[in-house]
């Protein structure tokens, strides 16, 4: 053992030079050759977490076969190894001076830790300066994929240099990409190294050429050029934007993103970000001086953050505007664009506490349609003061309440303030195979309408409605042991009752803010209300039966099969409905039977899985909605998504998305996305796929509708992932998982973290405690 000596520092310069351009995102390297660059050394101990973290208090432990020289000056010769925690060198032979502390290693000379293996044929320097040289450097990272190499690199304590470096995380016999530099200097203590003559070669062709670029060399950020973005559409031409990344401090930062349309002109888009202990924050905007296509400025802002004044209490906003109606539709690239009307901004105070929940928050909304008048606009809320308040009073009653106090403001027509309560008291009741669950509430709204609105609903300015609304919601639970096809299931029946009792009140005079009919669905069967908002409570004496039946198997508790079928049973008319002579028109509910509503999922093996929604209006006879889905999973990760969708008199739709593996290195994908009503295309995507062990390329041709009149535009989309390194391109990823569902196949099984708490602004006092 010799205490004075201390390992050469080679894998904080190397490890951490070229191979800082790595991406965070997870990368595929199945394609890769079994087998290191540099294998393991078979002399050396392997290399541990825990020795790592302890490496500066240990000792450095020498070895050799023959130790000859002098007191101060021991040359160790024939399979010499030093260890230190889990760092090693070895060499064919070493001398030192212990008095000087200059060292020479010569031939074979190893080096490993739990980041990385070195082969070098000659190291020599000094320890007590600090000073080194390594000569015919080749070098495998072992935390990370990433191989290389130098001629020499120089050490001067935090400072060094590089000489004819080389980076990839290719197999040397596949070398699909490699980095290379004549030149590196860097610097540990600042964080930065400086490339001097720097090619991205692919294969043998070059690509990319830098005489001088400043990289950073470990988690610290800095200022510098971030990968471009390019792409071609029948929009905007030749799309090209340049992000420039500016580190102004340690918790706050920017980006600046010129962009160059050929059909529009140039375009600035900033984004700053901040962060510190109480909240973040991302503030954005867009410029762009002049529109070729508009002849007009246009430009938008964002700004979404939060700020947590205390354990309970929150303030947040999330606000957006953008220079005209038009802006969404020509600076989206995905339907949704189009397909939103108006934009939302919100900001306010929000709590939480064990049995409550509250906040105080403003609205504003946006038109976003040039099509649509801005009457259509929702109500800005400004502002609007809730709370909610639940909690046991005994071991079978809880008690609870909602309340909301809300100033209605429009631009266009006159608004109103709204006083909203609901106080309700539940049951709890319940056995191991059964529940049943009785609700008494009371709800009490009222008004202070401008003077134009209360003249247009009959002349009251402080209309009001109150009335008790009762609720039993009843279920059991029934299940057995099955056995099909050599394999135990557990079988479950779920019969469930929910009777609803409201009478009716006359609300011809109250306006509407902020309420709408919900779509009828599975969820209505249970709701206590068939509206959205306060403007309407509906009056009901219904009966709901709805029965749920599945088939789980005991192996894994995996659910093959889930069916379940349901139906309201109106026994008195319902009298109350929204207003007609606009877009939220309806007609009143006769007594009788609602539409059948159905839902199944089918899991036939481990690839297929088949899933249908269908309802049925006995009354008139025809089908309200129906949908099928269709998945079948392929081998290499493939997948073939099958939907279609109908809403009686809205919409008729059939969408098909495939990735289809043609080998382990080829793959094509493509979207066929078909409006059958409107007998017109909504999207299509065809694209090819090449993979590699560290290489893929992505080449997508995309057909879409890019406006509100239905007009189709035409875009290309190119990525060269450099896989360690970079992405070069149009970010295709983002657009094939959105269009394909298993793109990625862990996309099929994302689910909500179980410890999300739902916003309280989102908070629906229609639905059952």
């Amino acid at each position: 053992m010799h205490p004075a000596l201390r390992l050469l520092p080679l894998p904080l310069s190397i490890a951490l030079c070229l191979p800082a351009f790595a991406e965070d995102k997870p990368l595929d390297w199945s394609l890769c050759p079994a087998g290191d660059v540099v294998p393991e050394f078979d002399d050396a101990p392997r290399p541990t977490v825990q020795g790592a973290q302890n490496r500066e208090k240990l000792p450095t432990d020498i070895e050799g076969d023959t130790l000859s020289g002098t007191r101060t000056i021991p040359l160790y010769e024939g399979n010499v190894a030093l260890n230190r925690g889990d760092q090693f060198l070895g060499t064919d032979s070493l001398q030192l001076d212990t008095e000087t502390g200059e060292y020479v290693a010569n031939g074979n000379v190893r080096y490993q830790d739990t980041g990385i293996r070195i082969l070098a044929e000659h190291a020599h320097g000094n320890q007590e300066a600090d000073i080194h040289q390594i000569n015919e450097i080749q070098y495998q990272l072992t935390n990370r994929r990433g191989n290389g190499g130098a001629d020499r690199i120089d050490l001067a304590g935090s400072q060094g240099q590089l000489y004819r470096s080389t980076y990839s995380t290719c197999d040397p016999r596949q070398q699909a990409w490699q980095l290379q530099a004549k030149r590196i200097d860097f610097n540990t203590d600042e964080g930065f190294g400086v490339a001097r003559s720097a090619v991205l070669r692919a294969g043998r062709l070059p690509i990319l050429y830098a005489p001088w670029f400043k990289f950073p060399i470990d988690d610290r950020r800095h200022t510098g050029l971030l990968y471009p973005r390019l792409s071609n559409s029948g929009r905007n031409g030749f799309d090209y934007t340049q992000p420039i990344y500016l580190n102004l401090a340690p918790n706050y930062d920017a980006t600046l993103s010129p962009r160059y349309m050929s059909k529009r002109g140039f375009m600035l888009d900033t984004e700053f970000r901040y962060m510190y202990d109480g909240g973040r924050g991302i503030l954005g905007g867009t410029h762009m001086p002049s529109d070729d296509l508009r002849d007009k400025d246009r430009g938008s802002f964002q700004f979404n953050g939060y700020h947590n004044i205390n354990s309970t209490w929150q303030a947040r906003a999330n606000m957006a505007w953008v220079s005209d109606d038009r802006y969404t539709e020509d600076f989206s690239n995905r339907l949704n664009g189009m397909t939103a009307s108006s934009i939302q901004s919100t900001a306010g105070v929000y709590g939480n506490g064990q049995y409550w929940n509250g906040g105080l928050m403003a609205e504003h909304w946006q038109s976003t349609d040039y099509t649509l008048s801005k009457d259509y606009l929702p109500y800005a809320r400004l502002p609007r003061l809730f709370g909610n308040w639940e909690r046991p009073v005994n071991r079978w009653f809880d008690a609870g309440i909602y309340a909301e106090t809300v100033r209605f403001e429009h631009s266009e027509k006159p608004g109103g303030s709204r006083l909203d309560l609901k106080p309700y008291v539940t049951m709890r009741l319940s056995g191991p195979a059964w529940y049943i669950t009785p609700t008494l509430a009371w709800r009490y709204t009222a008004y202070q309408l401008d003077r134009n609105l209360a003249d247009s609903l009959g002349g009251n300015r402080s209309p009001h409605r109150s009335l008790p609304i009762a609720s039993l919601d009843a279920g059991l639970f029934f299940d057995r042991e099955t056995k099909f096809r050599g394999r135990n299931y557990l079988t479950t029946l779920e019969p469930r009752l929910f009777y609803l009792n409201a009478p009716y009140r006359d609300q011809d005079d109250l306006p509407i803010f902020d309420t709408r009919a919900f779509t009828f669905s599975w969820g209505q069967l249970f709701r206590d209300n068939r509206y959205s908002g306060a403007d309407r409570q509906t009056d009901a004496n219904q009966l709901t039966a709805a029965l749920t039946s599945r088939f789980i198997r005991q192996a894994d508790g995996r659910e093959k099969l889930s069916a379940s079928i349901g139906q309201i049973f109106y026994f008195d008319d319902s009298d109350v409905t929204l207003p007609c002579g606009s877009l939220l028109c309806e007609s009143e509910v006769e007594s009788g039977k609602s539409a059948w509503v159905a839902d199944a999922n089918l899991n036939i093996n481990d690839r297929w899985t088949m899933g249908a929604s269908y309802q049925w209006d006995p009354k008139y006879r025809h089908e309200d909605l129906a949908s099928a889905r269709l998945r079948y999973l392929m081998r290499r990760d493939g997948v073939v998504n099958l939907t279609y969708r109908y809403r009686r008199d809205l919409l008729e739709q059939a969408d098909l998305s495939f990735l289809y593996p043609i080998n382990p290195s080829w793959s094509v994908v493509g979207r066929y996305y078909y409006s059958i009503m409107d007998s017109k295309l909504l999207e299509s995507i065809i694209g090819l796929q090449w993979d590699s062990c560290c290489m893929a390329v992505r080449v997508v041709a995309r057909r879409y509708v890019h406006n509100r009149e239905g007009d189709l535009s035409n875009a290309i989309q190119a990525e060269f992932v450099f896989k360690g390194l970079g992405s070069v391109g149009q970010n295709t990823e983002r657009t094939l998982r959105r269009a394909i569902l298993g793109y990625y196949r862990d996309d099929l099984y994302l689910v909500p973290p179980s410890n999300t708490t739902p916003n309280a602004d989102d908070y629906d006092p229609n639905l059952i405690p």
